[in-house]
């Protein structure tokens, strides 16, 4: 046995994770330029191939590619369509920089299944066209829905498909208008990330493969949208949703002019309503999203809000629209074309404010509501409304001004125009504390009194309204105003001195006013549901109104 000196077995030691090392440096040298190359000449053939097809355009500067770290990243990529035909909404997407990490190699080569560990896209830039509104002749008789994707996917020669997480960063969404030289809308958000993903096979060795987003969860970080025209802001600070669970929320929402009220006033000939609202959190319940993209068609079962805001001013100085129709709200939901099914909407901690200016005059009559809890059932759209036996039911509870608890509930049955609506005050307050809503709308004030209570229930279409509401009180005493909000004190002193004071009367008696009125086609519900409960108040008060004794 030769002897070695202990230097040159030092050496020998040394060699043998040396050369390994060389020769993997050596090998990645030279594969990973190879791969590069043959994945560039690939990617540029499918580009040159797709580019010839006539339909969209595709670009990228550069690629990278590291084989061992599975990674391989294409820089300045954009797609447009061909030709600038009004045919297509989309214009263009340009991304900065969209990288693959985690691409499983070896699980494709041993397994036939596809796994990718992470996509991420930087700087994503997407602009859209609005088109033209497509004019249906039969309006009444919304479309059938289609499935937002494939229900199936034919895959030869593939186990499994995964895809991992999906992340973009710093991102915007423009929206030209028909023109193309104005912005209708525009949205940008900070991130957004998709995760639990994948395609499985229907059957065991069968290559149809269906969507799997069991596991999906899909997350946002803070957006904001510029939308109607650039006139209204849409923003948010999370949203979340867990396929697991089924559950979405969205935390602090808010929807606000983006202008101020002389320009948003500017953008209208016509009488309008302007919308500030907010939220602190909305949760939906039992979100089922795969009907949604398999059958074009969403359910759920729970929207719940939570402390939401709204206030709402009708700028009445300029005039109506009368030939436009409001629909009410069944036959809104009737309309649309997206079938949507939500079982409950539930609302808790709410505040409401409806303010108008009045025409000629700087005044407003406004109506507050706080503690505002409410509850809207079977909302349903497209044909799933006219399948729908049960009506749509909203049931309120909430403080008129304050000061006066009221309740309320409406039911609209769908695939009619019957509305039927019922309501009550509890407890007593002082009738002055309804004067911010009745004055100056009914040009009336009270100055004494005490409400004891309020009934009311009308039923009719969505034309008419008719019904009674029973008004009790104490100690009443009414001031009636003219246009120019001056007394009129014949008319004061004729109720004062015709109308008992007290409802019941000594005799136990109780006056019960008519509800009835006309709807205003171009107006709302709401407009609806307060001018029959005026008509009631009016002729439960007026000397010569209609009403009856009990």
């Amino acid at each position: 046995m030769p002897f070695w000196p202990t230097h040159v077995k030092r050496h020998k030691r040394h060699l043998f994770w040396i050369l390994p090392t060389v020769l993997v440096l050596v090998g990645w040298l030279g594969v990973n330029p190879l791969c590069e190359s043959a994945l560039e000449d690939y990617l540029r053939e499918k580009v040159r191939s797709q580019n010839a097809s006539g339909g969209m355009s595709l670009s990228y500067e550069d690629l990278d590619l590291d084989v061992f770290s599975q990674k391989f990243t294409l820089h300045n990529l954009s797609a447009s369509p061909v030709s600038d035909t009004a045919a297509h909404a989309f214009r263009n997407l340009k991304v900065n920089r969209a990288t693959i990490h985690g691409i499983g190699l070896s699980n494709f080569l041993w397994n036939k299944a596809i796994e990718v560990h992470q996509i991420r896209l930087d700087s994503v830039q997407i602009t859209l066209k609005k088109m033209p509104r497509v004019t249906r002749h039969d309006q009444h008789t919304p479309p059938a829905s289609h499935p937002m994707l494939p229900d199936s996917l034919q895959l030869p020669g593939l186990t499994g498909v995964s895809l991992g997480a999906f992340e973009m960063e710093s991102f915007g969404l423009l929206v030209l208008g028909p023109e193309a030289l104005d912005t209708v809308a525009y949205f940008r958000g900070d991130q957004v990330r998709l995760e639990g993903v994948g395609l499985r096979q229907a059957v065991k060795d069968n290559p149809t493969f269906i969507p799997d987003i069991s596991n999906m969860a899909f997350e946002m970080g803070r957006q904001q949208y510029v939308v109607s025209d650039g006139l209204y802001a849409v923003g948010f600070d999370q949203l979340r949703y867990d396929a697991a669970a089924r559950n979405l929320q969205i935390n602090q929402f808010s929807y606000a002019p983006a202008v101020g009220p002389d320009t948003l006033a500017s953008a209208y000939r016509y009488s309008y309503e302007r919308y500030t609202v907010g939220f602190n959190r909305m949760e939906m319940r039992e979100v089922r999203l795969l009907p949604l993209f398999t059958q074009g068609s969403l359910h759920i079962n729970t929207i719940a809000l939570d402390s939401l805001k709204a206030e709402i001013f009708r700028d009445k100085s300029l005039p109506y629209d009368t030939g436009k129709h409001a629909n009410l709200p069944v036959q809104a939901l009737e309309k649309l074309r997206f079938p949507v099914q939500v079982d409950s909407l539930l609302l808790t901690n709410a505040y409401l404010r409806y303010a108008e200016s009045l025409p000629d005059t700087e005044q407003q009559v406004s109506v507050d509501f706080q503690d505002f809890q409410g509850e809207f059932l079977n909302i349903h759209t497209a044909e799933l409304a006219a399948e729908n036996p049960d009506p749509l039911r909203l049931s309120l509870n909430t403080n008129l001004l304050g000061a006066i608890p009221v309740s309320l509930r409406v039911d609209l049955p769908y695939g009619s125009t019957a509305v039927h609506l019922s309501g009550s005050t509890r407890g007593s307050s002082r009738l002055a504390n309804l004067n911010p809503t009745v004055y100056p709308a009914m040009n009336m004030r009270f100055t004494g009194g005490t409400l004891n209570g309020m009934e009311f229930r009308a039923s009719g279409n969505t034309h008419h309204l008719h019904g009674e509401l029973t008004m009790l009180y104490t100690d009443l005493d009414v001031t009636f105003l003219n246009q120019d909000h001056e007394t009129k004190k014949t008319l004061s002193w004729a109720v004062n001195a015709l109308v008992k004071h007290s409802n019941p009367n000594r005799r136990g008696r109780t006056v019960v006013g008519t509800m009835e009125t006309e709807r205003v086609p171009y107006k709302g519900l709401g407009n609806f549901i307060w001018k029959a409960i005026q008509s009631g108040v009016v002729n439960s008060l007026n000397p010569v109104g209609k009403h009856h004794r009990e």
